[in-house]
């Protein structure tokens, strides 16, 4: 799985248009049929158009090449039916949000492929708690300290810091790794393109050893024009093979895909670590609650009862901070699940839903029983774990 968001993400990159308004909006036209989008087509063409308008003409062509997520992550360019539903939803989510006073700033979070993840995060959960019913507003700076929203339960102030868990230093450098070798490869196959291109790269490199990489790969892709099949080894960093497609067939042992590097995830102490930096940032005079959104399978395991695991971390860590009604931690990936389903033990309620028709949601709702606001998280996670989506 995640070999193949690296290779995708690496096709797209090499796309001629992807910094061009106009080339998203011609895949709504071009897929409507094949992504099933008939019926709301022209919302999707609404909420590329109002991000347009919010983000500015030239936004595209500025960000492709920093590897902006909603260029690059299929937020914009994806042509199935849940990623169409996800983006008109936020869209409508920002529009609301601006409405709302959050003003110029979320614009420009969002605009950065540095803050995005952390202010797509806000916006979608906010649009969640809007949909509860439940009013949001910009926080202001309290103690030195300024969390992400404001919201109002049961006539209570509850200051809200929403953040995403980015991938390990670890991760980063694999997939760095990766996307050099994958990128170098689809120029090549563009200029080569009856050559055939596979391998596995055991370690992240460094930057001096992936431009030797790269030389060696050019050359190999030369080579095999001539020579029909070129096997490029370094014992314990990388095994490439290129070769002329005609033969492929005949010789089943040439690898026909690129497999990035291992890395170790480092689980749930990722979230306890995270939970810590993000508390800070809630003022302690009154009732603060954490909301962590989580991208990465990896970190949580994919064994079906991992959550326990990261469940029982997760309570204690939040247990540490009196102010807190509670903590939130969400992931989602898409796939066929149930509609709905809520599974519950003493310290805490794991919600399981489908959105967007074909979007799985996985969520860890932690009320902090030992806090001084417990009866509050407690009937406000019952109102979430309630919820339709």
């Amino acid at each position: 799985m995640k070999v193949l968001r690296w290779a995708l993400n690496g096709l797209l990159m090499a796309l001629p248009d992807f910094g061009d308004w106009n080339y998203y909006l011609r895949l709504v036209d071009e897929y409507a049929e094949l992504g099933e989008i008939e019926d709301i087509k022209q919302d999707v063409l609404a909420a590329i158009e109002y991000l347009r308008s919010i983000f500015g003409e030239k936004w595209p062509t500025l960000e492709s090449l920093k590897g902006h997520p909603l260029l690059r992550g299929g937020r914009l360019s994806g042509i199935s039916r849940w990623q169409r539903l996800w983006l008109i939803d936020f869209a409508k989510s920002v529009r609301e949000l601006l409405n709302r006073g959050f003003g110029p700033d979320i614009i420009s979070r969002l605009s950065s492929s540095k803050h995005y993840l952390d202010a797509e995060a806000e916006v979608i959960f906010a649009g969640q708690l809007l949909d509860l019913g439940i009013d949001v507003y910009p926080a202001e700076m309290i103690q030195g300290k300024k969390a992400d929203l404001r919201i109002v339960l049961e006539d209570s102030e509850v200051y809200v810091e929403v953040s995403n868990i980015r991938e390990s230093s670890e991760e980063k450098w694999a997939m760095d790794t990766f996307d050099e070798i994958i990128n170098h490869e689809l120029k090549l196959l563009a200029k080569f393109p009856d050559i055939g291109f596979g391998g596995k790269i055991f370690r992240s490199l460094s930057k001096p050893h992936l431009a030797v990489a790269k030389r060696e790969i050019s050359q190999a892709f030369d080579r095999a024009t001539r020579e029909v099949v070129v096997k490029i080894r370094e014992e314990g960093v990388y095994e490439f093979d290129i070769y002329q497609t005609s033969v492929r067939g005949q010789e089943p042992t040439l690898r026909g895909n690129l497999q990035g590097p291992d890395f170790d995830p480092s689980g749930p102490a990722r979230i306890v670590t995270k939970i810590r930096k993000e508390v800070e940032q809630i003022p302690k005079n009154g009732p603060g609650l954490l909301v962590l959104f989580d991208q990465n399978l990896l970190l949580w395991g994919l064994a079906e009862d991992s959550w326990r695991h990261v469940a029982a971390r997760f309570c204690e860590s939040v247990y540490e901070y009196s102010w807190l009604v509670g903590a939130i931690a969400t992931r989602s990936y898409s796939g066929q699940g149930t509609s709905r389903e809520v599974e519950e033990n003493a310290e805490c309620t794991v919600v399981r839903r489908t959105r967007y028709e074909n979007l799985q949601e996985e969520t860890i709702l932690v009320p902090n029983r030992f806090g001084s606001y417990f009866p509050l998280g407690t009937r406000f996670f019952q109102r979430i774990a309630s919820s339709n989506p």
